[in-house]
């Protein structure tokens, strides 16, 4: 793999003498364009700015998920036929929830 990279190294660079560059070129080109790499790896090095980023657009849209849950809760209409005597009480609910987890030696 390493003779690969080298004999593209030196074809790059053989092609490259044999066309040297015309004079319509800017001054500094070939400084700027390494300074813009340089500066965009020194950004791409700190990972934590892109978690940082992610958490927060992830955060964002959390919450405006919820808002909109809640809005469309408060706009449509409950289970029809349910009254507010008909819904469980606490102690009701929690024998309900448990039920299905305490042994029943009934089954056998």
């Amino acid at each position: 793999m390493n003779k690969h990279l080298q004999h593209l190294e030196q074809t790059l660079l053989a092609a490259g003498r044999r066309h040297p560059p015309s004079d319509a070129v800017p001054y500094a080109f070939e400084q700027r364009v390494m300074a813009r790499i340089r500066a965009a790896s020194a950004d791409r090095s700190d990972v934590s700015v892109d978690w940082i980023r992610g958490l927060w657009k992830s955060a964002l849209a959390a919450l405006a998920a919820a808002v909109v849950l809640v809005g469309v809760d408060r706009v449509v209409p409950g289970p029809v036929g349910l009254a507010a005597t008909d819904q469980l009480s606490a102690p009701a609910l929690e024998e309900t929830l448990l039920a299905s987890a305490a042994p029943d030696d009934g089954l056998w």
